[in-house]
């Protein structure tokens, strides 16, 4: 391992304790000094988080528009209609699912469908 090494993105020479550890290159080090690397995580986790949100309004959009949406993956979300006069309503679905199972029904295959309250997003 060497004493100094230049960064690749600010192209500074550091000495080689500005550099996290890496296995796999050459030298043991990363490319990037440590506060570059902080730089690119931050800006990257901003990246993944406005995307996020971007999503998520895109959801509410498609939301508004019907009770049943199928994404690109094949996921199926559908609202969830919390019914007043409904004596289930107040059981989540794995309470139900254990109920059935506890009652001796049984199934060999079944579709998971992700249920998700709008209301809460």
């Amino acid at each position: 391992m060497t004493d100094y090494k230049t960064c690749v993105k600010c192209g500074k020479i550091l000495p080689a304790s500005a550099f996290r550890p890496n296995n796999k290159s050459k030298d043991g080090l990363q490319s990037y000094c440590k506060e570059c690397q902080a730089e690119y995580d931050k800006e990257r986790r901003e990246a993944k988080k406005a995307l996020a949100e971007e999503a998520k309004k895109e959801l509410e959009r498609m939301a508004s528009n019907a009770d049943t949406i199928k994404l690109k993956d094949g996921t199926v979300l559908r609202k969830v209609v919390k019914e007043e006069g409904n004596p289930l309503a107040k059981f989540t679905a794995r309470e139900l699912l254990a109920e059935i199972k506890r009652r001796g029904y049984k199934w060999e295959k079944m579709t998971i469908v992700q249920e998700v309250d709008f209301n809460k997003i």
